[in-house]
C-alpha cells in the first residue's frame, strides 16, 4: 500500500529533493498511524526518520527511528510468538528466545552508535564554534593594527603639512625685512638730499604700507582688493621717489569680483619691484609701468609689463657679486608658490616674458588667478 510512496520518496532523497521527499510522505503519515504493524507500515517510518535526517531535523528523526525500533521489535515477536504457537517443540522456543536476546542486544548496540553519532555531532559543533570565536579575534586584531596604521600615516602626513606652514610662514616672514629694507633706502636718500618735507611724507605713507603688509603678512590668502589695495600703497611710494624714471597705469576690470578671488599676500610686489628697480630705473629717457587686472572665463589675468632696459641689459649692469645671487623676490615667490600648490591645491600660474628683441625692451608677467 505505501510501497510506492517509499520508493517515491528514496528517488527524492537520491536526486537532492529532500522536501520533496518529506512532503510525499506527510501526505500518507495519518492513515500509516492507524493502520496495524505490518513490515510496509515499519519501512514507512524507516524511511521517514531517513527522510527527516535528510532535511536537517534530528529530532523528528529520532523520534521515528525510535517508533521504527519498537515497531519492529513488535512485530517480529508477534511473528515470533506466531511461530512458537505453532511450533510445539521446545527446541523451536528455544532458538526464538535466543533470537530474541539477539535482537534486544543489537537494539542497544543501535542505541549506544546513535548516542556515539550524536556525541561526536556535538563535538563537531563546539570546533566550528571555537574556529569562529578564532576568526573574530584575528579579524579584530588585525582592524585594530589597520586603525593604527591610519592614525599614524595621517600623523605624519599632518606633521609634515605643519612643517610646510612653518616653511611658508618664514618665506613670508623673509618678505617683509627685503621689503622694508628697500624702503628705508629710499627715505635714507630724501634725507641725503636735505629734502625733509619728502621725507617725512614718504615716512607718513610708508608707514600706512607697513601696517597693511604686517597685518596681511600672517594669513595664508587674502582677497584681491586687500592685495590691490597694498600694490597701490607701494607704488605711489616708489613714484614719489622715482617719478622722473617712469609712470604707472593700475587697471581693474570692473567685471572682477575682487572679494571673491584670494591670493596669497605680497605675491605680486617682488614683481613690480624687479620693474622698477631693474628696468624703468635704469632707462635712459621715462618709462612706464602697467598694472593690468583682467577677468577671463575661469580666471584672473594679471599682467605686470614695462617698457624698461630689460632682463639681459640689467644683468650685464650688474656687479660680479650681484650676478651670483638670484633675486631674492622672485627666489622666495618660487619657493612659496610650490609650497602653496602642496599645502592647499591651488592653480597659481606665473610666466616671466621678455619683449622681442626685434621690438622695445621691456618685461611681462603673466600672473593666472584661478
Amino acid at each position: 500500500m505505501f510501497t510506492n510512496s517509499i520508493n517515491l520518496s528514496n528517488e527524492y532523497l537520491k536526486q537532492g529533493e529532500q522536501e520533496k521527499a518529506l512532503e510525499l510522505l506527510n501526505l500518507n503519515i495519518e492513515i500509516v498511524e492507524n493502520e496495524e504493524n505490518s513490515i510496509e507500515k515499519i519501512n514507512f517510518i524507516k524511511t521517514l526518520a531517513k527522510v527527516y535526517q535528510e532535511n536537517g531535523l534530528p529530532e523528528q528523526a529520532k523520534i521515528e527511528h525510535q517508533k521504527y525500533e519498537k515497531l519492529l521489535d513488535s512485530f517480529l515477536i508477534n511473528k515470533h510468538k506466531s511461530e512458537l504457537i505453532q511450533s510445539s517443540k521446545i527446541q523451536d522456543l528455544k532458538l526464538s528466545e535466543n533470537k530474541l536476546l539477539l535482537m534486544e542486544k543489537d537494539r542497544d548496540l543501535n542505541e549506544k552508535m546513535i548516542a556515539f553519532l550524536e556525541r561526536e555531532q556535538e563535538l563537531d559543533s563546539q570546533t566550528i564554534e571555537n574556529q569562529k570565536t578564532t576568526t573574530f579575534i584575528l579579524t579584530g586584531g588585525l582592524l585594530i593594527i589597520g586603525l593604527l596604521m591610519f592614525f599614524l600615516i595621517r600623523s605624519r602626513k599632518q606633521q609634515q603639512k605643519n612643517n610646510k606652514l612653518l616653511q611658508l610662514k618664514s618665506l613670508r616672514s623673509q618678505m617683509n625685512p627685503h621689503f622694508i629694507f628697500n624702503s628705508l633706502n629710499s627715505v635714507n636718500s630724501f634725507i641725503a638730499k636735505k629734502d625733509e618735507r619728502s621725507a617725512n611724507k614718504y615716512l607718513s605713507e610708508f608707514s600706512k604700507l607697513i601696517r597693511k603688509v604686517l597685518e596681511y603678512s600672517q594669513q595664508d590668502f587674502i582677497p584681491l582688493a586687500k592685495e590691490i589695495e597694498i600694490l597701490k600703497l607701494y607704488l605711489n611710494l616708489e613714484h614719489f621717489r622715482f617719478s622722473s624714471h617712469f609712470d604707472y597705469s593700475f587697471i581693474v576690470d570692473p567685471k572682477i569680483n575682487l572679494d571673491e578671488y584670494q591670493i596669497p599676500p605680497m605675491l605680486l610686489q617682488p614683481f613690480i619691484e624687479n620693474s622698477i628697480w631693474h628696468g624703468l630705473r635704469y632707462k635712459a629717457e621715462k618709462g612706464h609701468l602697467w598694472i593690468t587686472f583682467t577677468q577671463k572665463k575661469n580666471h584672473i589675468e594679471i599682467v605686470i609689463s614695462d617698457n624698461g632696459i630689460g632682463r639681459k641689459a640689467s644683468k650685464k649692469m650688474k656687479t660680479t657679486n650681484q650676478k651670483k645671487m638670484k633675486s631674492t623676490g622672485i627666489k622666495n615667490i618660487e619657493s612659496r608658490l610650490e609650497l602653496i600648490r602642496n599645502l592647499f591645491k591651488t592653480k597659481l600660474e606665473i610666466d616671466i616674458q621678455d619683449y622681442s628683441p626685434t621690438k622695445e625692451s621691456g618685461t611681462k608677467v603673466y600672473v593666472k588667478l584661478h
